[in-house]
């Protein structure tokens, strides 16, 4: 554990906010919140709105827009534990309003075509260059979208996927996706097979690359709480890319 205590002086100024919510009938419920923050040259004012059309905790839409106008604050942030912190830079500019959306679906297809076992979820969002909030700073524009789900085709087999990229207007972007197979040879041991890509640019950084894993895995369950598995390379090995050609 450890604690970080900024350095501050007095400051003179209030900060106010609020969240409201509304059902209408079981299936469907809007919202919008709402704050603002008069602190002299870290003035900020953020509203959003938002809706859910809900059918069970495993099938609904939701969608959100919001706003932010002015500086705020910004943050400090750590990578080791609170060692270092490091300030972002502070994206929201005073009078400039900027804008963000974000659109998730998931859905339980047992739920939505009779006889079908499994799970499917999509997102996307997009935030404008100037967006700032307590916990983001947004210093260019950028969209992430991106889809996974698993599906039984029988009742040994299933299929397993997903897809995630994130675009930024400098040329940057980030995106990975694979796909698995799961064939339950017994009660107790099952294999998965699976492929997964992966391609990135940075230019900031001056990193570029792509690559494409394939591994095998052999799992057997001990027991209900316990589990040994032998594995045949790495099921989809996380690296860091570093100037690949």
């Amino acid at each position: 554990a450890y604690e970080f205590t900024p350095a501050a002086g007095n400051v003179d100024g209030y900060v106010y906010g609020g969240r409201a919510q509304q059902w209408v009938g079981d299936h469907v419920r809007f919202g919008a919140t709402g704050a603002v923050e008069k602190t002299g040259s870290a003035d900020q004012n953020l509203a959003g709105a938002d809706v859910q059309i809900y059918k069970s905790e495993r099938t609904f839409l939701e969608a959100e827009v919001a706003t932010s106008e002015g500086p705020g604050f910004g943050f400090f942030q750590s990578i080791d534990g609170g060692l270092t912190m490091t300030d972002p830079t502070v994206a929201g500019e005073s009078g400039k309003r900027a804008l963000a959306y974000r659109v998730l679906t998931r859905a339980d297809l047992s739920e939505v075509i009779p006889g079908l076992k499994g799970d499917l979820q999509a997102n996307y969002a997009y935030k404008q260059k100037g967006f700032s909030t307590l916990d983001e700073q947004v210093t260019d524009n950028e969209q992430e979208w991106g889809l996974k789900g698993d599906l039984d085709l029988t009742e040994r087999l299933t299929l397993d996927l997903y897809y995630a990229q994130q675009n930024i207007e400098d040329g940057s972007f980030d995106g990975k996706g694979g796909a698995g197979l799961t064939y339950q040879l017994t009660r107790n041991l099952a294999v998965t097979g699976g492929v997964e890509h992966a391609a990135m640019n940075d230019p900031g950084q001056n990193e570029q690359g792509d690559r494409t894993d394939a591994a095998l895995r052999l799992e057997q369950t001990i027991s209900e709480d316990m589990s040994g598995a032998e594995k045949v390379g790495p099921f989809f090995a996380q690296k860091k890319f570093a100037n690949l050609p």
